[in-house]
């Protein structure tokens, strides 16, 4: 069975610079000095529905990329790696976003060190997800490329 598409309703198209992905209070923010035509799909409830999903994705087909946004107020965290897994996984955005190169965010209030645990997790993220992973601090500002 092919898989439905995203919903119109749930695309923003934008220009703008930045980009900005927010949900309560936690954003991250997205440089795009060249106005690139990004897409700013919203995830959670709309492109998908059911289950466990992150937040945002933010796709930039001019720059072959994708940026998967999960954002934390709170520190489960691990949750938060169910919700960037699942999505990735999930055969709607799977069809929407193709062979674009992958990123995954996870936005926290709190730093995480470089840690031999962070460096196992995105040793998991790469072989498993075909996708680079970071923490990030919420307010951060990461280049769209």
């Amino acid at each position: 069975m092919k898989p439905k598409n995203v919903p119109k309703d749930c695309i923003d198209h934008s220009r703008s610079d930045p980009i900005s992905a927010a949900d309560d209070k936690v954003e991250i923010k997205f440089s795009n000095p060249d106005a690139h035509n990004v897409e700013k799909v919203r995830v959670d409830g709309c492109a998908i529905k059911e289950g466990a999903k992150c937040d945002w994705l933010i796709v930039c087909r001019d720059l072959s990329i994708c940026h998967f946004v999960e954002l934390k107020s709170k520190s489960n965290v691990e949750h938060g790696h169910t919700q960037l897994k699942s999505s990735i996984s999930h055969p709607v955005i799977k069809s929407f976003i193709g062979g674009l190169k992958r990123r995954c965010w996870l936005v926290t209030s709190q730093r995480h060190p470089n840690s031999p645990e962070l460096q196992q997790l995105k040793r998991h993220y790469k072989k498993d997800y075909q996708s680079q992973f970071s923490y990030v601090e919420r307010g951060a500002k990461l280049s769209l490329s």
